[in-house]
């Protein structure tokens, strides 16, 4: 009787290790193994019920931890403990669907992130620190594993845009200064002040302004070297020194062909004086 019990209990407990229920197969080698403690085929039996128990313990935490980093969108740690399920049963249905899922929404979050930092980007580089700091923040709850980057981002952002508004407001100070040498014709100042607001901002009318300002600088400049010329050779004629007058005027002459009138007449006023005193 004992033996026939003992091949009823194993035979349903190798039914039950075929059907991979699990439960019931370790529930029936053990009533098999109470029968007949030295069974092999019980304890094999037992054995790996016991071993596929644990197993799907170790897989049922695995997949609700990999459920709980899903809910935190913190995919790569989800994708980790899915293969510490695979590592188990590589086949494991619930594992595969749930990394699909992951897949699927992560190339969507990856495409999220992706047009958000070049929002961000396009913000900075316009120094538009409002939209560029408000996509920082939508970036601090979208892209998790970097939000720390982003809050210092965001951080650095706001001292950006201070910095931005004093330099904006020396640049329209200097602006106007330059607008009001201009006016004057200041040219000097317009140079001067021109290069100042340049450190702070390139601008290009401000860069053609400046070499209007040195061009008109480089006309006054020789007017004035024009006139000292002058001025030098009158005092020659004044002290009777007409050689030294005449090798002045030959020398500004082609220096100065728009004062080509006024010039000759010097040379005919020396020629004049120094006829005059030989007489």
């Amino acid at each position: 009787v004992k033996e026939e019990q003992y091949k009823s209990i194993i035979q349903r407990a190798q039914k039950s290790l075929e059907e991979k229920q699990w439960q019931d197969a370790l529930s029936q080698s053990d009533a098999a193994l109470n029968l007949m403690p030295n069974s092999k085929e019980a304890d094999r039996i037992h054995q790996i019920a016991r071993k596929q128990i644990d197993s799907q313990a170790q897989i049922e935490k695995y997949l609700t931890r990999a459920d709980m980093f899903l809910a935190q969108k913190s995919y790569k740690e989800a994708l980790e403990e899915l293969k510490k399920v695979q590592s188990f049963d590589s086949e494991n249905k619930d594992a595969q669907e749930r990394i699909l899922q992951i897949e699927q929404i992560q190339e969507v979050h990856d495409q999220q992130i992706a047009e958000l930092i070049r929002q961000y980007q396009e913000a900075e580089d316009s120094k538009d620190f409002d939209a560029a700091i408000a996509t920082c923040n939508e970036l601090i709850d979208t892209d998790t594993p970097n939000q720390r980057k982003w809050t210092e981002k965001v951080e650095r952002l706001k001292t950006a845009k201070v910095e931005f508004a004093k330099e904006e407001e020396k640049w329209q100070t200097i602006k106007r200064k330059i607008d009001s040498a201009l006016f004057m014709e200041n040219w000097a100042e317009v140079v001067s002040l021109g290069k100042e607001a340049l450190r702070i901002r390139e601008d290009e009318n401000l860069r053609l302004n400046i070499c209007r300002a040195e061009e008109k600088l480089t006309v006054l400049q020789a007017e004035e070297n024009y006139k000292q010329g002058i001025y030098e050779v009158k005092d020659f004629i004044v002290n009777k020194k007409w050689d030294e007058a005449r090798e002045l005027l030959s020398d500004l002459q082609p220096r100065y062909p728009d004062h080509k009138g006024e010039m000759k007449l010097l040379f005919k006023q020396i020629f004049d004086a120094e006829t005059a005193f030989d007489k």
